[in-house]
């Protein structure tokens, strides 16, 4: 908890670490470390607990946060000697002697303190398991080892390398930790037989359609179906052909 430790007169803000067994002292933390930790007595310490928004007079006591030798700030208890606007000139009554134009939101008037005793300290502890993430990663193996077991009774387990592919790729993986490069070149080759295979096996009744595709066409060019002026264009082309040499050629009505 946040605690004010009397250094010589003079309150800093600190950090209380750790109650003693006894509970008559705290060891205390600094802020920036610019104090080592120590152990100080309760009495020593005190908490602010509220601030009264009462205005500042001159002649009040209030306390300043004024700027120590060790480079520190720290509060100490000072009269008001003048108020100008925003600054509030003080010389302190307690502890090093300072006189100082202070910032007014650098003092405090009407602050309500509180000094506490051993009696008003109370330490719980939290119960927690000291190897909560070995518990927890067995928890979760043994869940594991659990569902494992339930989907190999219910018949739901994957199987793995069900398909060829993976099937493949294991052995091929077998056989390069076993150095043999023989039976990698064996299961290669059959991989590409089984595909020869297939592509033969399948490419008869293709080369059969389309010889059949071409055979009807032949057919019907022969067929007397055929307008008669197709037929005479195919029997003149043909007889054209061989005496054309580069050149368009016509028959007339006499030929």
């Amino acid at each position: 908890m946040n605690v004010e430790v009397n250094i010589d007169g003079v309150h800093y803000p600190a950090l209380a670490e750790r109650i003693s067994k006894e509970g008559n002292s705290l060891e205390t933390s600094y802020p920036g470390d610019w104090r080592p930790r120590e152990t100080v007595n309760v009495a020593n310490c005190r908490v602010l607990q509220a601030q009264s928004s009462h205005p500042i007079h001159k002649g009040d006591v209030i306390e300043a946060l004024f700027e120590q030798t060790n480079g520190q700030s720290g509060w100490q208890r000072a009269s008001v000697r003048e108020i100008k606007a925003d600054f509030i000139v003080v010389d302190s009554v307690e502890g090093p002697q300072h006189t100082d134009v202070v910032a007014a939101n650098k003092c405090r008037n009407g602050a309500v303190y509180t000094q506490f005793s051993a009696a008003d300290l109370r330490t719980d502890s939290i119960g927690m398991t000291r190897h909560y993430f070995g518990e927890s990663s067995r928890s979760f193996v043994q869940k594991i080892c659990r569902l494992e077991n339930e989907l190999a009774q219910s018949r739901k387990l994957v199987e793995e390398l069900r398909n060829e592919n993976a099937i493949l790729r294991k052995r091929l993986t077998e056989s390069e930790h076993s150095d043999t490069r023989g039976r990698i070149e064996a299961l290669i080759d059959e991989r590409i037989k089984k595909r020869t295979d297939r592509v033969n096996f399948e490419s008869p009744p293709l080369l059969k359609r389309e010889e059949e595709n071409c055979e009807r066409v032949e057919s019907e060019i022969r067929t007397p179906k055929v307008r008669p002026r197709r037929a005479a264009a195919l029997k003149i082309k043909s007889y054209a052909e061989p005496q054309l040499k580069g050149k368009l050629w016509r028959p007339s009505k006499n030929n």
